[in-house]
């Protein structure tokens, strides 16, 4: 009877329901649970499972020996960072690293591996011939340096989308991801590299995604002024990253006029000036421009205004002084206009002008810094004609209860940015009549606890920062963030946190992400 009983148990459920079932569940929970339901889980686990793991949270020693313990480590086929744990203030343990690396080079079928901004310095470049059937790699700001780099080239043979920033990669790490011909993504801003890599990368034709931003130079050389001339033969190149760098002077952009398939660019911060602009105003296919922190003039500005077709622009710190060159530009759903000292002015038109925006970004447009003494408030009462918006930066902009009791009829704005203002009991009530908010900024607000008491009883809040701010009650403000009902991402470095209350905030377990430490 006992043997009858546990064979029905196990042949409850298809091996196809079964398969069915994990599909709908995430790797952790697979392994930690499911494989122990019967020999019959265990088994369609084993032998045809593809488990994905992402960490959303600091990796335990228990976690990772549970890990290297497993069955199952030829059934993994990604392993991702997330993005709430990305930026953890230690987010594996030292004396677990060695073990965790050890594991995950034992996972001979991973074709997915993102262990990028882990807030990790190096990476063992050892292990990296035993994940032959790697597709993607991200190792962002894990020294490999150039060793690491040419293994990658030689062993890696799969490899289509890489990113190696910020990696320490030199001249000769970056000359072998150069003959990598089969990646499609690319990214290997923040290495060195001279005008002869950036020429054989031009040859990696298969590329559709590239990011070269701030290239270093040999022996850290700014005197050379860098060509990009040969990007041009990219023909399925989508997406260009080459902001930061410095170029012989704007004719130096005329490649682009050949880049017909580029929908999104970026040339922030390349001094470039109106004859950049007017290049860059003729590609009538982007669709995302990036040319912020770039003193492109008033002429500069008139011809973007003429590229009708585009949905994002980045012009913050572009020396503007008005912005009518918005007025056609019907297209746009973001618009980062920041740092432009377009006034209440320029807000108004924007607001009649742009009804269509989705994303605002209109910090400091007020007055530059050190003019920031007897300068208006910013004046919102046209802000609710952007009835679409969904995020919004006011950072800097001296709001106050008669400006932000507009945005209450804002219905589909989810995020909020008011850094650098101050709050008051009055605009913290009116921010919490926007109960729709899931992300909001209060960072260097000058907020006490009464203030908190507001935002904190925000039911479907589940991001908040609150940087530089210092809190008298920090118990008091501690007590109310563990009331939140939503929230799953906090940043409270610099507010002087007693380390009682530092540990009741890290014994949150609904917190996903917390920054106590800037």
């Amino acid at each position: 009877m006992v043997n009858s009983a546990r064979e029905h148990q196990e042949g409850l459920f298809s091996n196809d329901v079964c398969f069915e079932i994990l599909s709908f569940l995430d790797g952790w929970t697979i392994i930690r649970n499911c494989a122990l339901i019967s020999k019959q889980w265990f088994e369609i686990i084993r032998n045809y499972s593809k488990l994905d793991l992402e960490v959303m949270s600091k990796l335990s020693t228990e976690r990772i020996t549970m890990l290297s313990e497993s069955q199952f480590l030829n059934r993994i086929i990604g392993f991702k960072v997330g993005k709430y744990a990305a930026s953890e203030f230690v987010l594996f343990e030292s004396s677990n690293l060695e073990q965790l690396w050890e594991t995950i080079g034992s996972m001979s079928q991973l074709t997915k591996l993102d262990v990028g901004k882990t807030g990790l310095h190096t990476f063992p470049i050892s292990i990296l011939p035993n994940l032959e059937n790697l597709t993607e790699l991200n190792l962002t700001f894990l020294e490999i340096f150039d060793q690491g780099a040419k293994i990658i080239s030689q062993r890696l043979k799969f490899i289509t989308k890489l990113s190696v920033d910020y990696c320490g990669i030199g001249i000769e790490g970056v000359q072998a991801i150069g003959n990598m011909k089969q990646l499609t993504f690319l990214n290997i801003s923040e290495n060195e590299m001279r005008n002869e890599e950036i020429e054989l990368i031009g040859t990696l034709d298969q590329l559709k995604y590239l990011s070269i931003r701030n290239i270093t130079r040999e022996n850290n050389s700014v005197d050379d002024y860098l060509d990009f001339n040969s990007l041009k033969n990219l023909k399925l190149l989508t997406y260009l990253n080459i902001g930061e760098n410095r170029i012989s002077d704007e004719i130096g952009l005329q490649f682009l006029r050949e880049m017909k398939q580029l929908t999104h660019l970026n040339v922030a911060n390349m001094e470039i000036g109106s004859i950049g602009a007017k290049i860059i105003s003729e590609m009538t296919h982007l669709v995302k421009l990036n040319i912020g922190r770039n003193d492109i003039g008033r002429t500069g500005i008139d011809y973007i205004g003429e590229m009708k077709q585009l949905t994002s622009l980045n012009v913050q710190n572009c020396n503007l002084m008005e912005c009518k060159f918005l007025c056609g530009m019907k297209q746009l759903q973001y618009l980062n206009i920041s740092e432009n000292t377009i006034r209440n002015e320029g807000v108004d038109l924007i607001c009649k002008e742009l009804s269509q925006l989705k994303f605002l970004n209109i910090s400091e447009i007020l007055s530059r810094p050190y003019q920031f003494r007897n300068v208006l408030p910013i004046k919102l009462e046209n802000l609710p004609r952007l009835n679409q918006l969904t995020e919004l930066d006011l950072s800097s902009d001296r709001v106050n209860e008669e400006s932000l009791i507009f945005l209450l009829e804002l219905k589909c704005l989810t995020s909020l940015n008011v850094r650098r203002n101050s709050i008051t009991c009055n605009c913290a009530k009116i921010i919490s009549g926007m109960s729709q908010l899931t992300k909001l900024n209060i960072s260097e607000t000058q907020v006490d606890e009464l203030v908190m008491e507001y935002i904190c009883g925000m039911k479907e809040l589940r991001v908040l920062y609150m940087q530089k701010n210092y809190l008298e009650n920090d118990s008091e403000v501690v007590d109310l963030i563990e009331k939140m009902e939503s929230l799953t991402e906090l940043d409270i470095s610099d507010c002087y946190i007693s380390i009682e209350n530092e540990t009741k905030l890290r014994e949150i377990k609904k917190l996903r992400k917390l920054v106590l430490f800037a």
